[in-house]
């Protein structure tokens, strides 16, 4: 009960996380991740509802994809919760106008497409 007691649990899923990126490798996570930021990218741009929040591509994150909005994100959320999905909202003055989707290794690609195919579905 010390705040030196190391946490367990924390340190035992940190281990089977570290397991399961050393099976897929560094390059297979890469590989994975341009592939999802891929789709994401491809669906944004095809949208009337979304834009790029960062025009020039080479300056884009791949693992946190953020678009311009002319809905509400807590609009969006409310479509995409009804699928067990969410996407984040924008910060500080572009809260209201931005959206971020997480492109993290812990989203599989089948997360992913999900996402993109509710997106286009029930948003447009």
């Amino acid at each position: 009960q010390t705040p030196e007691t190391p946490n367990a649990m924390n340190i035992f899923l940190l281990g089977k996380v570290t397991t399961d990126m050393l099976q897929i490798g560094a390059d297979g996570i890469r590989k994975q991740t341009e592939e999802k930021a891929s789709l994401i990218n491809k669906y944004i741009e095809s949208s009337k509802v979304f834009s790029f929040g960062v025009e020039d591509a080479r300056l884009r994150s791949m693992t946190t994809i953020v678009a311009n909005t002319t809905m509400l994100p807590g609009d969006i959320n409310k479509i995409l919760a009804q699928f067990d999905m969410s996407v984040g909202a924008g910060y500080g003055s572009k809260k209201e106008t931005q959206i971020r989707i997480a492109n993290f290794p812990a989203h599989s690609l089948e997360h992913v497409q999900k996402l993109v195919k509710t997106l286009q579905e029930k948003i447009g």
